[in-house]
């Protein structure tokens, strides 16, 4: 027995905690006053009860009564501390242990001792309850209602507590199916058996959190699919609209379960992207106009989106080859190429967009071939022209000599202009020769002074000539003409 023991007064029984091993001073309390902790057990409640005789055993000992067996006070004193030291030792506590409780034979006797009934119980037994059986039935029968009580406690707690687990456990399994129907996009599933949690566990706020994320999420996600329905039906407008307030919605919420609805308002972005492109391609005919809304569908994977930018690339590609066309009819090769050349920086060095550029420089060079012909021709006609006005420019008609009424002698005749531009003052040096072919005389007729005479126009020409002998014969044997 520990050295505390020893010196603690007598009447005076305090119940070690099963728990802590602290000794609490009163032994009516319920529990520890350290840890807290239940002190009332059924062992404890059992043994309360035989303390509680024992006590009643020695204040009988110095009470005169009836002739009787008189029981051993220091006896039951020493069982008492016997017996509150082996409760001790039950509980795990060392430090209610005697000092010379070593070996393991103490032990077992020990045991035996706290299965044996008390002392005081003997003596009674075998005196005084000994010619009354009744009070002995009725001592027994004492600790049968804490018992049953305590007994009644303990399934009663066990139930609440196995029918506790049992409902967390449901619990959590109706969680985690809500959670991967909620990530799976199934929000309506997921909120019945979120309520159904809630219903078995209605005061969980985690529950009740989890419900109003799950009925946020399927209200943006019916929003969504309200906008694809409007898409499906051509109200581009509505749908945007939609899709802005569903998109603004989800911009601030962090939560695994938003994901589906993120995914799916982007992949009905993409559709109104497509219509909305598909529809606008009726009035773009330019290549940068059909490069940008090429340039939208970057990143798009669906497969409308595939098809959409095919038809744009083939679209840039005839439009290219269009102003292409256009622009060698007019003879600018050099812009016909920029076109090609633009349309291959999006569409690539495709086929048709090749066979174009082939002709441009073919078109260019048969050009450029007529072209230089041309100026040669021209240059020819220029020259010959110019040869023409300078050599050739005027045709002598109905040249004539006769005489005057004075005996003089008259040159006349027509002069025609074959010059390419109007000529004037032309000048017809002649000779006048007679029959025998001997020059007689000789002169210069002319034209009215600065009259121009048109390509092709014609004027008369005189001269009159001093007079001679005998018949003459006239032969004009210079021209001279001044070109305008």
């Amino acid at each position: 027995m520990s050295r505390d023991s020893e010196h603690k007064p007598i009447g005076t029984i305090r119940t070690p905690c099963p728990y802590c091993g602290f000794k609490t001073l009163d032994d009516e309390a319920s529990f520890c006053s350290r840890c807290g902790k239940p002190l009332h057990t059924a062992a404890l409640l059992v043994r309360r009860r035989e303390r509680a005789e024992w006590l009643e055993q020695i204040q009988e000992l110095g009470t005169p009564g009836e002739a009787r067996p008189t029981p051993n006070a220091g006896e039951l004193l020493h069982r008492m501390k016997a017996d509150e030291h082996a409760d001790m030792a039950e509980n795990g506590n060392a430090d209610l242990t005697e000092s010379d409780s070593g070996s393991q034979q103490q032990s077992k006797k020990r045991f035996r001792r706290r299965t044996m009934a008390p002392a005081y119980a003997e003596a009674s037994v075998s005196a005084d309850d000994a010619d009354n059986p009744e009070r002995v039935r009725r001592r027994r029968k004492l600790w049968l209602p804490p018992a049953l009580a305590l007994l009644l406690s303990v399934i009663l707690v066990i139930g609440v507590y196995w029918q506790d687990s049992r409902t967390n456990t449901r619990v959590q399994n109706l969680q985690k199916q809500a959670e991967r129907m909620a990530l799976d996009g199934n929000y309506s599933t997921a909120e019945k058996l979120l309520q159904k949690a809630a219903d078995l566990r209605p005061s969980s706020t985690g529950i009740m959190r989890d419900l109003d994320i799950v009925e946020q999420a399927d209200r943006l996600d019916e929003q969504v699919k309200e906008a694809a329905d409007q898409l499906e039906s051509g109200q581009l407008e509505q749908a945007e609209g939609a899709l802005r307030q569903a998109q603004a919605a989800i911009a601030s919420r962090q939560e695994r379960l938003f994901e589906p609805v993120r995914s799916r308002i982007a992949t009905e972005g993409a559709r109104l992207a497509v219509k909305r492109i598909s529809k606008e391609l009726e009035q773009l005919d330019s290549v940068p106009e059909l490069a940008d809304r090429l340039q939208r569908l970057r990143g798009i994977q669906e497969a409308d989106a595939v098809q959409l930018r095919q038809r744009i690339l083939d679209l840039i590609v005839e439009t290219g080859v269009a102003n292409a066309e256009k622009l060698i009819k007019s003879r600018d090769f050099s812009a016909a190429q920029n076109a090609v050349n633009e349309a291959q920086n999006h569409a690539g060095a495709v086929q048709p967009l090749k066979d174009m550029t082939e002709r441009i420089k073919a078109e260019r060079e048969e050009f450029e071939r007529k072209e230089q012909e041309r100026i040669d021709s021209a240059l020819q006609y220029a020259y010959n022209e110019q040869l023409q006005n300078r050599t050739a420019a005027v045709q002598i008609n109905d040249v004539t000599v006769s005489r005057d009424g004075s005996g003089n002698m008259v040159v006349s005749g027509q002069v025609e202009s074959k010059a390419t531009r109007g000529i004037h003052t032309v000048q017809l040096e002649y000779k006048l020769v007679n029959e025998e072919g001997t020059v007689i005389g000789a002169g210069t007729a002319r034209t009215k002074d600065k009259a121009t005479i048109e390509p092709g126009g014609k004027m008369e020409f005189r001269d009159v000539h001093s007079p001679i002998a005998g018949n003459a014969s006239v032969f004009i044997t210079k021209v001279s003409w001044y070109v305008e």
